[in-house]
């Protein structure tokens, strides 16, 4: 259930996830208290993120712009001066594109439905919201079935019910961020605008 684990699995199955180094507090510091952060490109900017972070909470984003290097050494330092460093994290290439996010529903026998694809209204690191368009479900359905085509596949996983993606789109690309084996935030949020607007289409004889 880590987000950690969800991180490397994706890997290992071909999907498409920002550069990312996972953490783990307790084993760096019977390791002399070294985190490593030296062997992050220094070139890229970051976000950092809780093991167990949701909605944002947890999500380290500097307002939305990333941290190089320096700026997310002192991040780091200013954490853990104030035992507020997560036991277990990730620190994350930070990329911008639209944030979106998508809701499958697996059956007993590994088959899904992928019931919701929608946009995220993220501010200041937070989820706030999340909107439905029929444009967006028909733009990014084949993309967001692959993703969940190779979850199914992972012999000996065994998903069942809801399970949520996040993931950026940039152009024709899309990249993996999290994977959430539950129900989320965004997804009754989107799955219910979906039916508000057929409910409308419907009435309005669209």
């Amino acid at each position: 259930n880590h987000k950690n684990s969800a991180i490397e699995l994706l890997k290992t199955i071909g999907i498409r996830v920002p550069w990312t180094m996972v953490f783990n507090q307790g084993q760096a510091n019977r390791n002399g208290g070294s985190l490593k952060l030296d062997d992050l490109p220094p070139d890229l900017l970051y976000v950092l993120k809780a093991d167990g972070s949701s909605g944002g909470i947890g999500v380290y984003t500097n307002k939305n712009l990333g941290y190089n290097l320096p700026s997310l050494r002192g991040l780091v330092s200013a954490l853990r001066d104030e035992d507020r460093l997560p036991c277990r994290f990730q620190i994350q290439e930070f990329i911008s594109g639209q944030t979106m996010g998508a809701l499958a529903v697996f059956g007993e026998n590994g088959d899904f439905k992928v019931v919701t694809i929608h946009e995220q209204k993220i501010e200041n690191g937070r989820f706030v919201s999340a909107q439905w368009r029929r444009g967006l479900q028909a733009e990014f359905a084949s993309r967001v079935s692959e993703v969940y085509a190779r979850l199914s596949s992972i012999e000996g996983l065994r998903l069942r019910g809801p399970v949520g993606i996040d993931f950026l789109a940039c152009g024709n690309e899309i990249g993996v961020v999290e994977v959430n084996a539950r129900l989320t935030g965004s997804g009754p949020i989107a799955w219910l605008d979906r039916k508000s607007t057929r409910l409308n289409s419907s009435h309005l004889g669209i």
